[in-house]
């Protein structure tokens, strides 16, 4: 059993509220640097802690490793902790995306 096993154990036995704030403390200034998710952290504090609870997982991508491909159905949005992708759109040059900027936000408002 691994080290991040063992993590991921001992954080879902923490009560429910505990494991919610530690989310919040962990992903929050993340989430925070997109301007929709700065203005729930400011008018609807608990709405954010339910999005960094329930709502965010952690990936990890290796060097050229596709993230998603033009025509996939979007379903998430990837925001960069750390590290850099590239953007290849159909059309136009080519993106450099950073730490705190995200991709695929239309995933969260748009039925595609």
């Amino acid at each position: 059993c691994g080290n991040l096993e063992r993590e991921d154990r001992f954080f879902k036995a923490l009560p429910f509220a505990l494991q919610a704030q530690l989310r919040v403390l962990t992903r929050g200034p993340l989430l925070r640097s997109c301007g929709f998710f700065g203005d729930l952290s400011q008018h609807c504090s608990p709405g954010l802690r339910q999005v960094c609870h329930q709502a965010i997982t952690s990936a990890v991508v290796l060097a050229d490793e596709t993230c998603f491909q033009s025509g996939e159905v979007c379903v998430v949005t990837r925001f960069i902790e750390k590290g850099q992708l590239v953007y290849f759109p159909l059309r136009g040059e080519e993106t450099i995306v950073s730490p705190a900027m995200y991709l695929s936000e239309a995933a969260l408002w748009v039925k595609w």
